[in-house]
């Protein structure tokens, strides 16, 4: 009789190549499931790097700014993705950049009138700065279908929802986020979505950051280098080689006229050999010397021709900063203002009459007499008495504050 407490041999070795069976495929589903789970994840690693990537490539370059975002609203499987800054309410932002699936026709709308009535503004501006939003933070779905930003301006583009990062606040109510925006089908934004964007807003924030702080930086060193376009003398930068940084427009017509003074790659060519070795030593000496100690100095420059010789003064520019020497790009240490006393500088009449509010004919005689003219010339050649000459001339010096002839011609000598 058996025992039902026991199994023959042969059961038992049955059974145990059964359980070993069930354990390898227990195993095995394991470890493919496992496996598909480290490849997922790996997966979305390696996503989220290439956002991240994309996003600092974007701060350097304004053009790489589309893809970065479509890729950020890819990470979050939304529609697009919008980096604004805004100076205050119901006003076109100052920066906008968008992903690449967003309609012209669309950016333009909002660009020109629908930034203006954006009710997710507001909201964005009650966020705390580093915090995500969704648009159920401040409407329903009912208000949704209510308002004409939704109703009229999403909906034509199929976008809906939205998840709002604020990014930074300034003083006047400066406002920086991005908006990522999901389609009806998309859907409102879930928890793990917000947990995502919330992962990539530090990064935006910095390459924002960098992107306008090198935007302000280069229009800051457009506008200086503007204003030396108004400045009466030629203006070259060089670098501490003595190479030029940058040429005005004066000072490139000043060398195209190879009157003894020409600019090479390599820096200042002048003719004149006593000259150029002055002007070479004291170039060595201004940049070897901090800004402040090394006040410069001037050389005169004799010209090929009978001209007057051009006066090149010599001046050292303060540093840029603890980087200056780590710059890719060459720094300017030395200014040169190059004057040309042969040149004509003299303000023209239309912008005497300007400043100092003259009549044409008061404006006339003034630039006459700035141009070396004597007051019996210049009614000679208007075909005017002197006493009408003189006339004109006592009341623009009236007006100009004035009581001598030298005066005048010094005033108009200042305009350049």
């Amino acid at each position: 009789m058996r025992s039902l407490g026991k199994q023959s041999p042969d059961r038992a070795q049955c059974c145990g190549r059964l359980q070993a069976v069930a354990c390898c495929t227990v195993h095995s589903s394991a470890g493919v499931a496992a496996s598909n789970t480290g490849c997922h994840t790996g997966q979305m690693e390696s996503r989220h790097e290439a956002v991240i990537h994309s996003l600092y490539a974007a701060s350097l370059d304004a053009g790489a700014w589309p893809v970065a975002l479509t890729r950020v609203a890819d990470a979050l499987g939304a529609v697009d993705t919008t980096l604004e800054v805004h100076s205050g309410p119901a006003r076109a932002p100052d920066f906008f950049a968008c992903g690449n699936r967003l309609p012209n026709r669309g950016v333009e709308a909002y660009l020109s009138h629908y930034a203006a009535i954006c009710p997710r503004i507001p909201m964005i501006e009650s966020q705390a700065v580093g915090s995500v939003g969704v648009d159920y933070d401040f409407i329903s779905e009912s208000g949704m279908n209510h308002d004409a930003f939704y109703s009229e301006f999403l909906a034509p583009d199929d976008l809906r929802y939205f998840m709002s990062a604020s990014l930074a606040k300034g003083p006047g109510k400066r406002l920086a986020f991005a908006a990522v925006h999901r389609s009806p089908t998309q859907g409102h934004a879930t928890p793990q979505d917000t947990r995502r964007l919330r992962a990539l807003l530090p990064h935006l924030q910095q390459s924002l950051d960098t992107h306008l702080r090198l935007r302000a930086a280069a229009a800051h060193e457009d506008s200086l280098l503007a204003a030396f376009e108004h400045v009466g003398d030629a203006v070259v930068l060089l670098d501490k080689l003595g190479r030029p940084v940058h040429v005005s427009h004066r000072a490139s017509t000043l060398f195209g006229e190879e009157d003894g003074l020409s600019l090479a790659q390599d820096g200042l060519a002048i003719a004149d050999g006593a000259a150029r070795s002055q002007y070479q030593r004291l170039l060595a000496s201004t940049v070897a010397e901090p800004a402040g100690i090394a006040p410069g100095g001037d050389v005169a420059v004799p010209r090929t021709t009978e001209r007057l010789p051009y006066i090149v003064r010599v001046r050292r520019l303060p540093p840029t900063g603890a980087m200056r020497n780590e710059l890719p790009a060459p720094v300017a240490v030395v200014m040169l203002l190059i004057s040309d006393p042969s040149g004509s500088t003299l303000a023209d009449t239309s912008r005497i009459a300007d400043v100092f509010d003259l009549t044409v004919r008061e404006a006339e005689v003034v630039a006459a007499l700035a141009a070396g003219d004597s007051l019996r010339e210049h009614a000679h050649q208007r075909g005017v008495r002197i006493s009408t000459a003189r006339f004109h001339l006592y009341r623009a010096m009236a007006k100009m504050g004035v009581r001598r002839q030298s005066d005048v011609i010094r005033l108009v000598a200042s305009l350049g």
